[in-house]
């Protein structure tokens, strides 16, 4: 019985690596964007924290209000840019994610074909057989 040699299994074993590759790119950003959220989280937390010594009547002087309102105002700015940038990070995923679906649709275009080639094979195989088997048969009713 012969081996089976799929043709295209170097492109195969290549759309693998690719697909690999995409995944990693999509952990990579998941993580990115959780960082990027863990930084909006951390500055809203700083910003209630600044209201919160603001609506304090014990720390009210003049001049402590004028800072805490100056630092909400830097921290309000820092929140809209973060959430900028938590809004990139989603298209990076988004992206990747799709990157990684096309790159598995490809793999898996080749893997039926594979599985289809594999059978095709199997098929000519059992064929070959048989015609051995029938040249056998009539060799030895010949030979009687």
């Amino acid at each position: 019985m012969n081996k089976f040699k799929f043709k295209l299994q170097g492109i195969l074993n290549y759309k693998q690596v690719v697909e690999d590759m995409k995944s990693v790119e999509l952990i990579n950003a998941n993580e990115e964007l959780k960082n990027q959220e863990e930084i909006l989280d951390n500055t809203m937390n700083q910003k209630e924290h600044l209201n919160r010594q603001k609506n304090d009547t014990k720390l009210t002087t003049i001049q402590n209000l004028r800072n805490i309102n100056t630092f909400i105002n830097v921290t309000n700015e820092k929140i809209k840019k973060q959430n900028k940038m938590v809004e990139t990070a989603k298209d990076i995923v988004d992206e990747k994610k799709v990157e990684l679906i096309n790159a598995s649709k490809d793999k898996k275009i080749l893997e039926k074909l594979k599985t289809k080639k594999y059978k095709e094979f199997l098929v000519i195989e059992k064929r070959n057989e048989e015609k051995i088997i029938d040249q056998i048969n009539s060799f030895n009713s010949c030979n009687i």
